[in-house]
């Protein structure tokens, strides 16, 4: 897993407060010595506050998705998660303020650890399109894992209002962009798609559309059965707009493809 960082503020105060005494040899240099040991001092003292509150927030988020995996978000207290975690409540709020924090805190990594494992099982060939959606259907199948969780999860990644825990929630989108970026480096180096726009562009673009099934899909506007055939067409669109004017591409042979019919419900 991991390791946490930036979840909680460094009380520099009681760093401060620790006495370094320093019995000078030589006066010209006194200054600088007990300047260098107190820094020393305070590199220790803050190093294993770091590392303690590191540990403490890990436990919170093995707590955090073990309980919201077995009772689901709406059934989940703050104070279950403390107890699971072996900490008091207090202490527990010390990292997060409510429970969509506890959210963001415990899938981020979790979520960031399996598009970890999507890259190294990318086709090695095949379409620009093709390829993209196969990082795309992967995260759509673990976010449909647990369709409940998950829609109360993109959608407090989306508007994450703790400052501690922006950063992190925005990790996981980057997460995958990067590996579509590294697709379209790829088919950029193959001439397949334009060099025009930047590959980091082209990732954006492409997430924009990904992002936007994906929270129809877990929020029930579209069935799971329909979120490959309408993003592929979306993708696809898009990437006929990136190919190269001067030759036919692989897009060729990924048309915009026939939108699947929904079931109507019973």
């Amino acid at each position: 897993m991991r390791v946490l960082s930036g979840l909680s503020r460094i009380a520099v105060d009681e760093v401060s407060s620790v006495a370094v005494k320093v019995v000078p040899a030589d006066k010209s240099n006194s200054t600088g010595t007990a300047e260098l040991k107190r820094d020393s001092v305070v590199k220790r003292v803050v190093g294993r506050r770091e590392q303690k509150k590191a540990e403490t927030a890990q436990r919170i988020a093995i707590a955090g998705r073990k309980l919201l995996r077995a009772k689901g978000f709406d059934a989940l207290t703050t104070q279950e998660v403390a107890l699971e975690a072996g900490i008091p409540p207090g202490t527990l709020f010390g990292y997060i303020s409510s429970k969509t924090d506890l959210l963001i805190l415990a899938l981020v990594h979790e979520a960031m650890e399996f598009v970890d494992t999507i890259k190294p099982r990318l086709p090695s060939r095949g379409t620009f399109v093709d390829r993209t959606m196969f990082v795309f259907n992967e995260m759509a199948e673990y976010h449909a894992r647990d369709v409940n969780v998950s829609k109360h999860f993109l959608r407090e990644l989306a508007v994450a209002m703790n400052p501690d825990l922006q950063e992190l929630a925005s990790s996981l989108g980057q997460a995958v962009r990067n590996v579509v970026i590294h697709v379209a480096e790829q088919h950029q180096a193959d001439g397949h798609i334009t060099k025009e726009i930047s590959a980091d562009q082209i990732g954006r673009l492409l997430f924009a559309h990904y992002w936007q099934y994906l929270r129809n899909m877990v929020s029930g506007v579209i069935e799971k059965h329909e979120f490959d055939p309408r993003l592929r067409e979306a993708v696809t669109w898009q990437v006929i707009g990136l190919s190269p004017a001067r030759q036919g591409t692989d897009v060729a042979a990924a048309a915009p493809v026939k939108r699947a019919t929904r079931k109507p419900k019973a």
